[in-house]
């Protein structure tokens, strides 16, 4: 009689079997979202384009366009597609006071809001977001931003919020920043942290009593005129 070999599992094999197709289920998941990297948690797909998810009807209005179906709403690829959100010009930037909903656009590379009316500005935890410009429209001297919060946004190299109403700001997370300009603000307080790859800073015309670089060893440009 033919002896037949025992194939059956070892317990500790059996685990480590469930555990790859854990891994490579969670895997094919998120390669069938596009791969959703940097998407707020809470948040649910399809978005409705309605005033509850999108309060400011210009900036509505505005994302319209990235709706490719019509359907009224926006999908989890639909948001995934936009790498870059434009508000400028007088037909948006003036009169958006609000960007509510900007969270839903989670693969986000480029934002550019030019405006006055625009009070809040939240992208933390924005890991895509390479290059932020939120500065008034030429019409205007200074917006009424006051709060900006870019905390988390790992990828950030250049960001441009000259001309606000900012009393304060924090980009010590952001740590691959290479060019901050955030002169003609309210700024008492800038905190730096250890971003060494900054190599331009302009932070004149703002309220600050001290500055320390000790850790901005790549600095190659630096205006900080007209402080206290």
């Amino acid at each position: 009689m033919k002896k037949h070999r025992n194939l059956s599992m070892k317990p500790g094999a059996k685990r480590a079997c469930w555990l790859c197709r854990g891994l490579f289920a969670g895997l094919f998941f998120w390669m069938g979202l596009g791969g959703t990297q940097g998407q707020t948690p809470g948040l649910t797909y399809p978005v409705p384009l309605d005033e509850e998810h999108f309060p400011d009807g210009k900036f509505r209005s505005m994302v319209h366009a990235y709706d490719e179906n019509w359907d009224g709403s926006l999908s989890v690829e639909e948001c995934g597609k936009v790498k870059e959100i434009n508000v400028r010009g007088t037909e948006y930037g003036v009169l958006v006071s609000s960007l509510e909903g900007i969270r839903y656009f989670y693969a986000l590379e480029s934002l550019y809001c030019y405006g006055y009316e625009l009070r809040t500005l939240d992208v933390s935890g924005f890991i895509n977001l390479e290059k932020l410009v939120c500065t008034p429209s030429v019409n205007y001297y200074r917006s009424k931003l006051s709060r900006l919060d870019v905390s988390g946004c790992t990828a950030l190299k250049y960001l441009n919020c000259s001309r606000n109403s900012l009393k304060s700001l924090d980009v010590s997370s952001c740590t691959a920043l290479t060019k901050l300009y955030c002169g003609s603000n309210q700024l008492a307080s800038l905190e730096l942290g250890g971003l060494v790859v900054l190599d331009s800073l302009d932070c004149s015309s703002n309220y600050l009593m001290s500055l320390d670089l000790s850790e901005q060893t790549a600095l190659v440009t630096l205006n900080c005129d007209n402080n206290q």
